[in-house]
């Protein structure tokens, strides 16, 4: 089982095999060691006490297999054998990563490529690895490490996305804020030039908003600024339009493909919508209830209009609306040019 490794695993984290024997001992000592157990990798070659070299299962019975093997291996001292095979392990601390340790032996002659590896485990302390196993182990840590950078990756562009969204969004009332009007309605701007199609736009004011904030105190007045945020939201019944936050208690509500006289009735939707919830407003001049005064324009671009002519428009009609007694809809014409 590899469950338990990641990209950060070491040598140490493998199965490592303590197989040891004397190098003065007889070539069949080692030939029963493997008959006995044919998974070993190899056995490490001690003199006494000191590490000399590893002679490999693969390699014990390939020599044993040539012409005279047996006669000039099997009752000698293993010394014979390993000065004949003239192997040189490749060695590598405990502590490597798993990565790292493939690379190394992957980088051997074809000849030892698939020779087992020594891990050192500290100062005369010794074990084999099995390469085939180290290559499994690579494999399994490469998996994770494509999943891991899977999941990175999704998780940072979720993040991303929430960033985008905290960037366009107003904190208190959760629409989109100025930004994000700029952004949205000068993208839509140049579309609209290039396909010929009238855009609109509805700027709206909470009518005598500064005495409803001295009068009901400033938590009372955020939670008005979230209430009407709230109802135009719901009365935007348009999939492609935008509802910002403008500044204050001024919201902006951009309508693409849309004339004036759908524009005005939208305006007129929210106006309504608005008064309907009665909020209370008793500093208010022109109802005892929150209400609403609301500039509407439509245009189709040209080379000689921008988004600040649009603006410009909806301003002037919000005004003339507050003019002419607040609590209505006024809508760009001629003479507010």
């Amino acid at each position: 089982m590899m469950d338990h490794l990641h990209i950060e695993s070491t040598l140490q984290d493998l199965r490592l095999y303590d197989i040891r024997t004397d190098i003065n001992q007889p070539g069949n000592v080692l030939a029963k060691i493997f008959e006995n157990d044919g998974s070993l990798p190899g056995v490490l070659l001690y003199n006494f006490d000191e590490f000399v070299g590893i002679i490999s299962q693969r390699q014990f019975w390939r020599t044993l297999s040539r012409p005279y093997g047996r006669e000039l291996f099997l009752t000698r001292p293993l010394r014979s054998m390993y000065r004949f095979l003239r192997i040189q392990p490749l060695i590598l601390p405990a502590n490597v990563l798993i990565a790292e340790a493939a690379g190394a032996a992957l980088n051997r002659s074809t000849e030892e490529l698939y020779e087992p590896l020594v891990v050192q485990i500290n100062h005369g302390y010794f074990r084999l690895l099995d390469t085939q196993q180290l290559l499994m182990a690579q494999l399994y840590v490469h998996q994770v490490s494509i999943e891991l950078l899977k999941k990175t990756e999704a998780q940072l562009q979720e993040t991303n996305l929430e960033l985008q969204m905290l960037v366009n969004l107003d904190q208190l009332t959760q629409i989109s804020n100025r930004r994000r009007f700029d952004d949205f309605l000068q993208v839509e701007w140049e579309r609209h030039y290039r396909v010929r199609l009238p855009i609109s736009l509805i700027m709206l004011d909470i009518d005598y908003f500064k005495y409803y904030n001295d009068y009901y105190g400033h938590q009372t007045g955020d939670d008005c600024l979230k209430n009407v945020a709230q109802i135009i939201n719901q009365n935007v019944e348009q999939s492609n339009a935008l509802v910002a936050r403008y500044g204050g208690e001024e919201f902006a509500v951009v309508l693409p493909e849309t004339d004036l006289e759908i524009a005005e009735a939208i305006a007129e939707k929210i106006r309504l919508a608005v008064q309907d919830k009665q909020l209370p407003h008793i500093q208010s001049k022109v109802s005892p209830y929150v209400s609403l005064s609301l500039g509407v324009s439509s245009q189709v671009p040209t080379y000689l209009t921008s988004t600040k002519t649009l603006i410009a428009a909806a301003d002037a009609a919000l005004y003339q609306a507050k003019q002419l007694g607040r609590n209505r809809v006024f809508s760009f014409t001629s003479e507010l040019v």
